[in-house]
């Protein structure tokens, strides 16, 4: 999911939110690998310090698959919570029993944590894309009021100290029904569980094998990627000048079933997003796909793209 201000760029989901700058302490940020590389090289760095570790992650399915998301525990003594690992966020955040209205989803108890630290710091974040399919009609739509702190975080084994991250005080409507207590960010910049387990040695790698609900058994592998969910060598693409953390990287076409058309050869620059469930592209890009896979599709409103260039 990506934040108003992050969606001034063209977005587009690569398969399927985003957080706030502290107010007072800058963070601690770890910029993760956007360099080519060679299979030696990543089985190398693989073999460093901390060993990678595989995620199970669920299927947010309503109609379609939305989301997919994770088991994090903070502590002590340890609180299971569910996060979607999100490409299109900076750091971690979750519902807190602070929270009166987060009743759907599990909250993470401060005054349980022995050795979680209150930083005391508010904040107020919008999204400019939401969890569902639906255009985000209004800047405040989906909107999280978020608390600064620190703990202790484990993930499959792989445990960060003094992680800073962001309990959540107070949500929009738009979140009640989401099955999943907040989001872990895994930007180009990311900040949060990731940074932590960067610094301690991790390689500042990831993959995610994201699957339809009828599939199953996706995952996301920190610290490495899962050689078996491919053939053949991984393609590498630099990112974009001004990507500002998001992995943004220039498209020079699109194509519809092996088919492309003069308007889908325009370059663009695309945002891989894993936590946003929707594409979103301009009017003329998306009519000239529409008019390739059936004339029966018209495109949606133009609520939301009139939206994203108001808050360029």
């Amino acid at each position: 999911m990506l934040s108003v201000c992050t969606l001034g760029l063209l977005a587009l989901a690569a398969t399927v939110s985003a957080a706030p700058a502290p107010i007072a302490a800058v963070p601690s940020k770890i910029s993760l690998m956007s360099c080519k590389a060679s299979k030696r090289d990543i089985d190398a760095m693989q073999r460093r310090s901390l060993s990678s570790a595989g995620v199970p992650l669920e299927d947010y399915y309503s109609g379609t698959d939305l989301q997919w998301y994770g088991n994090i525990s903070v502590r002590t003594p340890p609180q299971t919570l569910t996060v979607v690992f999100d490409t299109g966020s900076e750091t971690l955040e979750f519902a807190s029993t602070q929270c009166s209205t987060c009743s759907n989803q599990v909250r993470f108890d401060p005054s349980q944590s022995s050795i979680y630290v209150d930083e005391g710091q508010t904040s107020t974040i919008d999204f400019a894309t939401g969890i569902g399919v639906n255009p985000v009609e209004s800047q405040d739509e989906y909107e999280l009021t978020l608390l600064s702190g620190r703990d202790t975080v484990t993930v499959e084994g792989l445990t960060a100290t003094d992680v800073e991250l962001y309990t959540i005080t107070k949500q929009s409507a738009a979140f009640d029904i989401d099955p999943f207590s907040g989001i872990q960010g895994m930007s180009s910049q990311a900040g949060g569980f990731f940074s932590g387990l960067v610094q301690q040695g991790l390689p500042s790698l990831f993959g995610m094998y994201l699957t339809p609900e009828a599939v199953g058994n996706a995952k996301l592998t920190i610290g490495g990627y899962d050689n078996t969910k491919f053939q053949g060598d991984l393609t590498y693409a630099s990112l974009s000048g001004g990507s500002g953390g998001t992995w943004l990287i220039t498209s020079n076409q699109i194509t519809v079933n092996g088919q492309t058309s003069s308007q889908l050869l325009n370059e663009q620059l695309v945002i891989f997003d894993s936590g946003t469930s929707s594409v979103v592209l301009d009017k003329e890009t998306t009519e000239a796909i529409y008019a390739m896979i059936s004339p029966d599709i018209k495109a949606n409103s133009e609520e939301l793209w009139n939206h994203l260039q108001q808050d360029r």
